[in-house]
This record gives C-alpha cells, structure tokens and sequence, in this order.
C-alpha cells in the first residue's frame, strides 16, 4: 500500500512540475550582497525579471559578507553576493 501512495505522490509531483514549465517560475528570490555589488546584482536580476515576470526578487543590497554568509546558512536568503 506504501509503494501505491508514494506513486500516486509521484505523479502528482510530475503535475505540479509540467504546470510550472507552461506558466514558467513563480515565487520570491532573495538576495543578498554587499554595498560594492549592487550594480552587479541589477545588471543580473533586471533579465531574470523580464524573462520570469512570476517571481518577486528582493535584494538586500547593504549585507557584509559575513552576514551573508551567514543568512545562507539559515536559509534567509537564496543566493549572495559579494
């Protein structure tokens, strides 16, 4: 009975995940960087925003590297830069 519902579950992942190819991303990108890469980060997110007009970016532009390193670690942010 275990093996039917894991199946089931399967294929109801492989339907959330077809959906999200034919509507593209959605959600919420965070971001943190250091005050010297906020130029950086704009000349990246700008592309990605037009391509995937879903997704909501927030960018914390005035991070020390530490405490990037550190809100990675704790999953407070998606991606860094420094």
């Amino acid at each position: 009975m275990v093996w039917a519902q894991r199946i089931l579950a399967d294929r109801d992942a492989l339907r959330s995940e077809a959906g999200a190819l034919r509507t593209g991303l959605s959600g919420r990108l965070r971001i943190g960087s250091v005050p010297t890469s906020s130029g950086a980060v704009a000349q990246l997110t700008g592309p990605f925003c037009a391509a995937h007009p879903l997704v909501t970016v927030e960018v914390m532009a005035d991070l020390r590297s530490e405490e990037i390193l550190r809100q990675l670690q704790n999953f407070e942010i998606d991606a860094g830069v420094t």
